[in-house]
């Protein structure tokens, strides 16, 4: 079988000790690598050559508008988006010359955005894997550029295991891999960071441009970012004010950018600034707030922009970064939510929520799927009225047997903040899945389900 794996810097290290393991089992492996600094050491590797400057405009408009919200270099560290056309042509020259017969990428950077567009063009399966939010610790692998997931270990959870599963989610002793706090020592922490930062820094010079940003403009970012943080630590509320026991309110918990999850997933409603614009003053009309909670580890979505519309607003309650989730979210009458994974926390809570976007969480039991930010006012008032609840027990118990069902025991991370994870057990747990995936989908490919 001809696989073909997409570079994505630290990534790369997962996907090339799979490799090896396909290859031991006699499967063909290539390469397309966009930052050499990461190229694998084993297969056909095809790096494409960094395009001149000023380059053509990208020619499928609809395809460009796509990568103007997604594609980081561009969005938030200043890039044009000249380089576009020309890595298109490159992948699209390299797998029409390797013709593989399934493509596994990361839908995070633009080049991966580009390898998808292209394969469901050609028809060519495209598997992204991903770590489950919930259950935990698993592995889905989701069709191109959605959350469509592919696969999976097709084994049920037995009634008392989703009950026990259940629980635990809903009584935050568990939480999804991604938020698991790594416990090493400082000067481990401080070498690891040493290290990445100079990878990163000779690959800039060397002349990827286009997913790093340069040095001073990371500066810069980070310390645009730690203005707006304390800007809005200076207004944010560590409680829930007590007026808002006298008006109805919505929770929106911001997302963390620049992120695939929002920025892909959740297309087109990424702009979390005029969300919350759009949002509050629809929920004024009705006499009621809005009250927005930042990500922990908020970034670069924390704008001036934001600030100002949340500061000024007289429905907004803003919450602060310090104040926990769990503080807050029982006493939400209804949350809204683009692509968080506070949508999945509600529907194993029975909390009714509505969520932006025609992505797959927005069919799950309990979810009220709104067209617009200001369609979220109706909503509460239904829920005021109850005329909507929450998930019931039966469904959350339901959707969490298919998330397990549709998913494999094994998990992918980030190899540079937890490289004790790189174990041969994890790796040969992943090795299996991708080989269960592999022949179900060049099955499917065979069927013509994937042909367009």
């Amino acid at each position: 079988m001809k696989i073909l794996f997409v570079e994505n810097r630290y990534f790369t290290w997962i996907l090339e000790a799979v490799a090896k393991e396909l290859i031991a089992l006699g499967h063909d492996i290539h390469w397309i690598v966009q930052n050499p600094m990461f190229t694998p050491s084993v297969g056909n590797v095809h790096i494409m050559p960094f395009p001149k400057a000023g380059g053509a405009m990208m020619k499928d408009s609809d395809l460009r508008t796509r990568l103007q919200e997604s594609d980081r270099g561009v969005r938030w560290f200043g890039g044009d988006g000249s380089h576009w056309q020309t890595y298109h042509d490159h992948i699209n020259r390299i797998i029409g010359d390797v013709v593989p017969d399934v493509v596994f990428s990361e839908v995070t950077q633009f080049h991966e955005l580009l390898t998808s567009h292209i394969c469901q063009q050609r028809g060519i399966p495209l598997l992204s894997p991903n770590v489950t939010r919930y259950p935990v610790g698993r592995l889905n692998f989701f069709e191109y550029n959605t959350m469509n997931p592919v696969g999976g270990e097709g084994i049920d959870l037995s009634d008392n295991e989703a009950e026990q599963m259940l629980n635990a989610i809903v009584g935050r002793t568990i939480q999804p891999s991604y938020m698991e706090k790594v416990h090493r020592s400082q000067l481990a922490l401080f070498n690891n960071m040493l290290k990445d930062k100079l990878r990163i820094l000779i690959g800039w010079c060397r002349g990827e441009r286009y997913i790093t940003p340069s040095p001073l403009t990371k500066i810069r970012l980070e310390r645009l970012h730690a203005r707006q943080y304390q800007r809005w630590e200076s207004f944010a509320h560590k409680t829930l004010p007590t007026t808002l026991n006298q008006s109805p309110w919505v929770l929106l918990p911001l997302q963390m950018q620049p992120e695939a999850n929002i920025e892909v997933w959740g297309s087109p409603w990424s702009d979390q600034t005029a969300l919350v614009q759009r949002t509050a003053k629809a929920l004024a009309a009705i006499g009621a707030v809005l009250v927005v909670k930042p990500n922990p580890k908020s970034k670069y979505e924390l704008t001036a922009e934001l600030c100002a519309v949340v500061e000024q607003a007289p429905n907004i309650v803003a919450i602060s970064h310090t104040t926990s989730m769990k503080d807050i979210f029982a006493q939400a009458p209804l949350v809204m939510t683009v692509t968080g994974t506070v949508l999945m926390e509600c529907i194993f809570a029975g909390k009714p929520v509505a969520s932006l976007g025609t992505h797959v969480m927005t069919r799950y039991p309990g979810v009220q799927a709104i067209d617009a930010p200001e369609d979220v006012a109706q909503k509460l008032l239904a829920v005021i009225r109850n005329e909507i609840q929450g998930a019931n027990k039966a469904e959350a118990k339901n959707l969490l047997n298919s998330l397990y069902k549709n998913s494999y025991p094994a998990m992918t991370w980030d190899p540079y903040t937890r490289p004790e994870l790189m174990t041969e057990n994890n790796i040969a747990e992943l090795s299996l899945a991708f080989s269960d995936v592999i022949n179900l989908s060049t099955c499917v490919n065979q069927n013509s389900i994937y042909r367009k």
